[in-house]
């Protein structure tokens, strides 16, 4: 069982390097644009769509029928089908993605909200704490190599999330950069609803 997650997280890895060598940048690890553009206002948090690293690199993953028929200019949760396809962002965050998932994972103890299927993975922003990043940090400094990136209303870059991640910004070799950690649903050995993660 362990060696199917290191087996997971192999596969995320290359996944991430294939996504570079394709847009030549790593992948986010949250992109939405802000409802306005004031970040001061934590009753004003952006996220008005919505699109994570895990589904950025899962083409590289055999899994681009997912990839595809999320809809990047809609909320993880919108029940909004705009392309007729049968599928909703809401009906894909409920799916259960095998290389997302470590056999030996606590799994929630209660339906995640909006049923979201639950990941053992998460993307590292660095340092700094994304919580900044949601509750209006003026300038994070974020300093790892998946970084989060808000966009302003018309969709250009706000600058003070616009960092995008290349391969040459890591200076000491990716390597000696932590790319992703192993989350688990029982932080203090209780299973939990509040904690872990989720892909989208």
């Amino acid at each position: 069982r362990r060696s199917q997650c290191k087996n997971n997280l192999k596969q995320i890895a290359l996944a991430t390097h294939n996504f570079h060598d394709t847009f030549l940048r790593f992948p986010f690890g949250t992109s939405d644009y802000e409802v306005t553009a004031d970040l001061s206002d934590p009753g004003d948090l952006p996220a008005a769509t919505w699109i994570t690293g895990h589904i950025e690199i899962m083409p590289y993953l055999e899994q681009d029928a997912v990839a595809r028929r999320w809809d990047k200019e809609e909320r993880y949760n919108s029940t909004n089908d705009t392309d007729g396809d049968g599928f909703t962002n809401a009906m894909l965050i409920q799916m259960i993605v095998p290389t997302f998932l470590c056999p030996t994972m606590t799994m929630p103890s209660a339906p995640l909200a909006g049923n979201r299927g639950p990941c053992s993975y998460i993307f590292s922003a660095g340092t700094k704490s994304t919580s900044e990043f949601h509750y209006g940090d003026p300038e994070p400094a974020f300093d790892g190599a998946i970084t989060p990136r808000i966009l302003n209303p018309d969709k250009s870059d706000s600058p003070s999330y616009q960092k995008k991640t290349k391969m040459r910004d890591i200076t000491d070799g990716t390597t000696n950069t932590f790319l992703m950690g192993e989350t688990d649903f029982a932080p203090a050995g209780v299973p939990s609803t509040t904690y872990g993660s989720v892909w989208a």
